[in-house]
């Protein structure tokens, strides 16, 4: 009889700063090594301003988005991985 193991819990942390933002936002993402992630960046109604897929990020990834071309106001940071999603709010102002 085969038993097969259950995965591990993995650790995995997202970090959105500064946060209010007068422009420029860093994205930290941490345990999603080898996992395809897609992040996006939404404005209030849901229209993406920004996509970018992370086909294999290090143990401690950080990427810098500038929003300075975009309207003041709340957007949504949404990052998808293999069974991980999670949505965080950021403010341009």
């Amino acid at each position: 009889m085969k038993v097969e193991a259950k995965a591990e819990t993995e650790t995995r942390s997202v970090s959105v700063f500064p946060n209010p933002t007068n422009g420029v936002i860093n994205i930290s993402l941490e345990g999603f090594e080898g996992k395809k992630t897609d992040l996006r960046i939404m404005n209030v109604i849901g229209n993406v301003v920004y996509r970018e897929v992370v086909t294999d990020p290090s143990s401690h990834f950080v990427k810098s988005v500038d929003l300075n071309k975009l309207a003041k106001g709340l957007y949504y940071v949404k990052l998808d991985a293999a069974e991980y999603s999670e949505v965080r709010k950021v403010i341009l102002r």
